[in-house]
């Protein structure tokens, strides 16, 4: 059986997704999955919308292989079916325009939440400022600090969820 986060693909080659820590990968695991591209893939990866990282062009004949590697390298594969997708964050956290630590808040829901089976996928993003009132608005569930009442926040819900 293919677990998660392995996507069948076109001419039956098949996509691993890598999900970081809300977007954020360290300089060895992205060592790690680049070597790990290089050996089972195609050589390349793709950033993806939601800040995880996909290998491309992956044989049948190696997933074994490559899934035993992700694992030594504690790398977490996932991101796909009807779960609660990776947790996105903006760079409030650092950016100078950003109100709280977006990053801590992402964190904490990506630990309470993610991969948790859903009636179809779910996606949550977490935003520091109202330069993403947007992408707030495009999630299922998009929260944002409150520019009216400070320390506060503001929940966006999708009709759709």
């Amino acid at each position: 059986m293919i677990p998660a986060g392995i996507i069948h693909q076109k001419n039956n080659f098949y996509t691993a997704r890598i999900v970081g820590n809300c977007g954020e990968f360290s300089a060895q695991e992205l060592i790690a999955i680049a070597q790990i591209a290089s050996t089972y893939g195609n050589g390349k990866i793709t950033a993806t919308s939601r800040g995880t990282i996909e290998i491309e062009q992956i044989s049948p004949d190696n997933i074994e292989s490559m899934l035993a590697e992700i694992k030594a390298h504690n790398l977490r594969l996932g991101g796909t079916g009807t779960t609660v997708r990776a947790i996105v964050s903006c760079k409030g956290t650092t950016c100078t325009k950003g109100l709280y630590d977006v990053h801590a808040l992402a964190t904490e829901l990506d630990d309470l939440f993610y991969g948790q089976i859903v009636p179809k996928k779910l996606k949550i993003g977490v935003f520091g400022c109202i330069n993403s009132l947007g992408k707030a608005k495009s999630q299922d569930i998009g929260i944002m600090p409150s520019f009216k009442n400070p320390h506060k926040f503001e929940i966006y819900i999708s009709v759709d969820c």
